[in-house]
Parts: structure tokens; C-alpha cells; sequence
């Protein structure tokens, strides 16, 4: 397999290579039912690539068995002054994707939700809306100023990074990793001065949940974390309440899990700020951004 020979180059730390492509997987993997099979519990890599198999043999022969019964049922019924029926269509049904099915209220997406657009009725591959907006170039917002309001309300929506995993497996430089003693557990963070919360994945907190033995549990969180440039929210598990330490420096923080893998915790600016991980040279920083430059900043390649 191409993805073990690459993750067998990489030093995951904390990280297996097992784990890092079972993540990969699941987090790239098309069919909606699966990917919440196997977020609602843990398997092997083995294990997972056995039931993908399984699923796409079982998906395939079920099409070849409806396709030859429908053939008989036709022929059995036929009149002989009738012409010959012609040859069934083979385009792609627009709500799941795949070809031959009929009739419509069968289709397995006409109760499903939406990834993209939480519409019920098709995969989040077939959005209509996914399509459109995939066409659209997106200009980014211009930086708003600070309007003295709470931060931490959980109905505002903020910008996270984003960690792909290929960048992962072939990133060649090792990141900046702090300790940071976290409930009084050491973790290594890894700070990123693009993002406003400090953001966890599932893997994160299940191996911090072992250390505590149980003590930490997520709460339900409306909070909105999306990717940089990305129109569509993370999915975001929920938030705990933790206290960070780094030397004589405590924060308070919450911390959200979401299901976006990262090769370690995000640390995110405030956080590394207030505990005195990261100092910017006040000589050098902006008070405030002309307009002229904020129409250079938001100019398009085109526009240029």
C-alpha cells in the first residue's frame, strides 16, 4: 500500500503510522454511512479496510442482481407484437451518484442529510450547491476592528487551520512543539498564530482522556470553527474546560475537539500570548491598516 510505504519515511512522535492512515481514510471516505461507522468506534486499519471492501463488493453485486431481475420481469411480460425495450439509461442518479437505480423513491440519499448543505435528500457529493459555489472564487474578508464584544459566546464563528494530512506524511520539517502542562497532564502543543480557539481531535482527547482516567468529559458546544478559506464548518464532537501551564504563566481555556485530524493539539494565538510562549516585537507591529492596502490584500490574481 502507497500510503504505508510513505508513512513508514515520517516520525509520528505520539502518532502511528496506523493511526495517522486510518485517519486519512476516514476522514476522505465518500460514503456517509461508513464514515460514521467508523467515527463511532475504533477498529484497526485491517478492520476498516476489510468492511471498505466488503461494502464496495456487496454495493456492486446488489447492482448486477436489480439490473438481471428487472431484465427477466421485462422479458417474461413482453408481447411479441411489442418492439424490443430499449437498453436501460446509465446516467448517474443526481441525489447519490450511482447508475441503473429506479426508481427514484428507492434511492438510499433520500433520507440522508446533506454534509455540505445540511439539505435532506442527496450526498453531499451531488450538491447542487457544493457545485455552484465550487466555481466561485472566494475573496477574503477584510480584518474587522476590535468591537469590545465577548469572544467566547459560542454563537460567533472563527477561523481555524486546517491540517491535511498529506502535507503530514510528507512534511519533511519537524513544527515547533511546546510543553504545556494541561490539567495537570503534560501535552505537547503545537502553537499556530492563524487560529482563535484551541482546537483538539479526536485522538487528542481520547489518549487525554486515558491519562485522566475518565475525568474529562465533552459538553455540547454551538460554536462554528471553519477552515481557512473554507465555507463549510468543521465538524465540531464538543469542548471541555481545561487549565493551561506553562512555567509561573495560567490560562483558562476551553478547548474544542473536532473531528478534523492534526498531527498534534493547536495552540492558538491568545492562549500561547497569554502564557508567554510566543512575544511579538512591538517596533514592527501594524496599529492600523490603510485603505489602499486593504484593497491590495483583498485583490484577486485577476484584478492585478
Amino acid at each position: 500500500m502507497r500510503l504505508r510505504k510513505a508513512a513508514s519515511k515520517c516520525d509520528f512522535t505520539n502518532w502511528s503510522a496506523e493511526k495517522m492512515i486510518k485517519s486519512l481514510i476516514i476522514s476522505n471516505m465518500q460514503d456517509d454511512t461508513l464514515h460514521l461507522k467508523f467515527l463511532q468506534k475504533d477498529r484497526t486499519l485491517d478492520q476498516i479496510l476489510d468492511i471498505a471492501r466488503k461494502k464496495e463488493d456487496a454495493v456492486a453485486r446488489s447492482k448486477v442482481i436489480d439490473r438481471d431481475s428487472r431484465q427477466v420481469v421485462n422479458n417474461v411480460g413482453a408481447k411479441r407484437n411489442q418492439p424490443l425495450q430499449q437498453k436501460e439509461p446509465t446516467d448517474q442518479c443526481n441525489r447519490c451518484g450511482h447508475e441503473n437505480h429506479f426508481p427514484a423513491s428507492e434511492c438510499p440519499a433520500i433520507s440522508r442529510i446533506c454534509n455540505y448543505c445540511k439539505k435532506k435528500g442527496h450526498c453531499a457529493s451531488k450538491c447542487f450547491k457544493k457545485q455552484k459555489e465550487a466555481g466561485i472564487k472566494r475573496i477574503e474578508a477584510e480584518p474587522q476592528t476590535d468591537t469590545g464584544n465577548d469572544t467566547n459566546s459560542d454563537t460567533d464563528e472563527y477561523d481555524t487551520a486546517k491540517i491535511e494530512l498529506v502535507n503530514n506524511l510528507a512534511m519533511r520539517e519537524k513544527p515547533s512543539l511546546m510543553r504545556v502542562r494541561t490539567n495537570d497532564q503534560e501535552v505537547l502543543w503545537q502553537p499556530d498564530t492563524g487560529i482563535q480557539k484551541d482546537v483538539w481531535d479526536e485522538a487528542h482527547f481520547r489518549s487525554f482522556k486515558e491519562k485522566t482516567r475518565g475525568e474529562v468529559k465533552l459538553t455540547p458546544t454551538n460554536i462554528k470553527l471553519f477552515a481557512y478559506g473554507g465555507k463549510t464548518p468543521l465538524v465540531v464532537i464538543g469542548s471541555f474546560k481545561a487549565v493551561l501551564t506553562a512555567g509561573d504563566r495560567t490560562v483558562d481555556t476551553e478547548i474544542y475537539v473536532t473531528s478534523e485530524p492534526s498531527a498534534y493539539p493547536l495552540l492558538s494565538e491568545q492562549s500561547a500570548k497569554q502564557l508567554q510562549l510566543i512575544r511579538y516585537n512591538e517596533k514592527f507591529l501594524v496599529k492600523r491598516v490603510s485603505e489602499p492596502c486593504k484593497k491590495v490584500l483583498t485583490m484577486t490574481p485577476k484584478d492585478s
